[in-house]
């Protein structure tokens, strides 16, 4: 927590790290998001990442078709495991069985968001490259309230990118969607022949602008890329340190449950932004605590700690994919609370509650199955770097091999 504190957004905030009072703020509507002003002014103003009240509740609403198990069941199929099994034929036809997992899990991680939001990618790895790259640039701009370096450098990066993505990617995909969406009010198609994602949504509920479907499109793969891609090598760090201390227990990284449980616990352990940031819109006290607030106070929210409560059991500043939680949710608040929960949630946990079997399991651990099956494992003489030009803990490299190509 302390390596952060000199971050802008935490200028003048009251810093909060009880679980319980965290859940009340942002389950409360007396409290309005900030932390991203700079980042998301410039670059997608109006999206739902950017909403409060009845504007975001009904945005956010609109979308929900997005987020069912058989959606989610969908992306893996159709997105997680083909493009592993494309990036791992990649490294064989190179010769190699050594890579980066950074680059690596972006280069994989891409096609879910943009199923997600309905933005066709060409599978040629150049375009695919450049569809990356311009979802990277943009996050920084997003993010450059949290970012060390040069903000009006990457501001400008990040916009740059945005017209070059909306140039290449987003405005033919529109177009295609929009033809879609005049058939189908024509009566030559069905329905059920639309596609489901956030593009055809907003075409269909509306006279939605085109650039607000523009920052639409661009807030959602930015916030669903980045924060997997985040994560994910943090998880694989985690997991691996486990095993390590655990040997005997290799077989489990084919359990799919297993892996779902390391990851709902590696999230608890990861925060993707590094503090999460309220305003009060009136004086309040909060009722689990008692302790007042006034209106205009900003409060810094850590996740972190606030995860490592005694709910979670014991040793909790520790990762065990074993852990049993029944006070809180298993990944604690890593995707928030409230009506800003993380709208992709069940893509990275599965829609959970439904009694299914076997247990329903999202991208992360489907990813870490398909790639444990080609035998993933760091490479001990190559030390992981962490990402020094944010605040954010990400790694900028982690080199990792596979033995079973």
């Amino acid at each position: 927590m302390t390596e952060t504190l000199d971050a802008p957004p935490l200028a003048g905030a009251t810093h909060i790290t009880d679980y319980d009072e965290i859940s009340e703020i942002l389950r409360s509507p007396d409290f309005v998001q900030g932390g991203f002003a700079e980042g998301t002014a410039e670059m997608i103003p109006g999206a739902l990442i950017t909403l409060n009240g009845r504007a975001h509740v009904e945005r956010r609403r609109l979308f929900a078709r997005m987020f069912t198990q058989d959606r989610v069941d969908h992306y893996i199929e159709h997105g997680i495991l083909p493009e592993t099994r494309s990036a791992l034929a990649e490294l064989r036809a190179a010769g190699t069985d050594e890579t980066d997992l950074v680059p690596l899990s972006w280069r994989i991680l891409h096609r879910v968001p943009a199923m997600v939001v309905g933005i066709d990618v060409d599978p040629d790895a150049e375009v695919r490259g450049r569809f990356v790259r311009y979802i990277r640039e943009i996050a920084k701009a997003v993010t450059v309230d949290w970012q060390r370096g040069d903000h009006g450098a990457l501001l400008a990066a990040g916009k740059a990118a945005k017209t070059r993505f909306a140039e290449e990617f987003f405005a033919p995909s529109l177009a295609a969607r929009r033809d879609l969406v005049e058939r189908h009010r024509r009566g030559e198609i069905a329905a059920e022949e639309l596609p489901i994602d956030v593009v055809t949504v907003l075409l269909l509920h509306g006279d939605v602008p085109d650039e607000v479907m523009l920052h639409e499109a661009v807030g959602f793969l930015m916030a669903s890329i980045t924060t997997t891609a985040q994560a994910f090598p943090h998880f694989v760090v985690q997991l691996e340190d486990w095993l390590a201390r655990h040997p005997q227990r290799r077989s489990v990284v084919q359990d799919i449950g297993f892996l779902q449980r390391a990851v709902d616990e590696s999230l608890r352990l990861f925060v993707a932004a590094p503090a999460r940031i309220r305003t009060a819109t009136k004086d309040l006290v909060l009722k689990c605590s008692g302790r007042r607030i006034a209106q205009g106070q900003k409060l810094a929210l850590w996740f972190g700690p606030a995860n490592a409560s005694p709910d979670f059991g014991a040793d909790t500043e520790h990762f065990d994919p074993e852990r049993e939680v029944r006070a809180r949710p298993d990944w604690g608040l890593a995707f928030g609370a409230g009506a800003h929960l993380c709208i992709g949630r069940p893509i990275v946990t599965g829609v959970r509650g439904r009694g299914a079997d076997p247990a329903p399991h999202g991208t992360m651990a489907s990813l870490a199955k398909a790639l444990y099956a080609a035998g993933l494992e760091l490479v001990a003489d190559a030390p992981a770097t962490k990402d020094a030009g944010t605040f954010y803990d990400e790694y900028a490299s982690l080199p990792v091999r596979f033995t079973d190509l």
